[in-house]
């Protein structure tokens, strides 16, 4: 019975306001609690893994960045054979709450996701991906999609933005610790100059001009925050500058620089995979 529920749920592409689904993931290191439409482009997804027994799993979070399209990392579908469907949530900031105003939930199938047909895991390059959606989301004041950025603009110094559902606390013994309320801080995009020379003791290797660093500081963005946003706010407009990909530990050290995968630098590839579903 719940397959056949999964299974039509993907195929109307339903708007789901009551689903829950369970699961514990970590959150945003040692960042403030945020508010209702305060982020309308955060998205979250939780997906549906086809193993030995079939469940709904919190995986990572993304960015609306038109009503069909959702930007997020490769590795959070590459890696996973099982994954099926996914279930995104819009508009949420308590992702536990189904009754949250302003929260929109959508199922959609594993064959909406376009990851980039590069993408290295071992070194982390291309690491986007896309999930096309099957209907418009309907934009308000909670739900509204960021703008990609200018190719031309580096916005080294810029003060950025960081958000997701990932560990906001390590606890004394070194655990970490979360809930289900979205979390974010502001932090300096760095040069990737700067980045590559705090990064070469801990992971040598190149450095290619498509990731995008934010600076150390006392937080950090934590496991399965990854595929999420890194907005620089431009008067009204939310502007997105990267998408999560990797940091240089395991345990989410806060001294050492966040990397991303650099938005401007794949401009033409989500062109070309989004088709009439974005403007650029």
């Amino acid at each position: 019975m719940g397959g056949r529920i999964v299974v039509t749920l993907i195929c109307c592409g339903l708007l789901l306001e009551f689903s829950h689904g369970g699961g514990r993931l970590p959150r945003i290191i040692n960042g403030s609690n945020a508010t209702a439409k305060q982020f309308p482009y955060q998205v979250f997804y939780e997906t549906f893994v086809l193993e030995d027994s079939s469940f709904w799993r919190p995986t990572c979070g993304g960015t609306l960045v038109s009503g069909r399209i959702v930007l997020t990392a490769a590795h959070c579908f590459a890696l996973d054979p099982y994954i099926k469907a996914l279930r995104i949530y819009f508009g949420a900031v308590d992702k536990s709450s189904a009754s949250e105003e302003g929260q929109r939930r959508l199922v959609v199938d594993r064959s909406s996701v376009v990851i980039h047909e590069e993408f290295r895991p071992l070194t982390w390059y291309n690491d986007i991906a896309l999930i096309r959606l099957p209907i418009d989301v309907p934009f308000s004041e909670y739900i509204r999609a960021a703008r990609l950025p200018q190719p031309t603009n580096d916005y080294v110094n810029a003060v950025a933005t960081v958000s997701g559902w990932g560990a906001y606390q390590a606890s004394a013994d070194g655990d970490l610790l979360w809930h289900d309320r979205l979390k974010y801080y502001d932090i300096s995009v760095i040069s990737n100059e700067e980045c590559e020379e705090k990064r070469r003791p801990v992971v040598p290797g190149m450095f290619p001009a498509s990731f995008i660093c934010i600076a150390p500081s006392g937080n950090a963005p934590c496991r399965n925050d990854s595929g999420g946003p890194l907005v620089f706010k431009d008067g009204e407009d939310f502007i997105l500058l990267g998408v999560i990909s990797h940091g240089l530990s395991q345990n989410c050290t806060t001294h050492l620089p966040t990397v991303y995968t650099r938005v401007s630098s794949f401009l033409d590839w989500i062109r070309e995979h989004s088709g009439a579903r974005i403007e650029i």
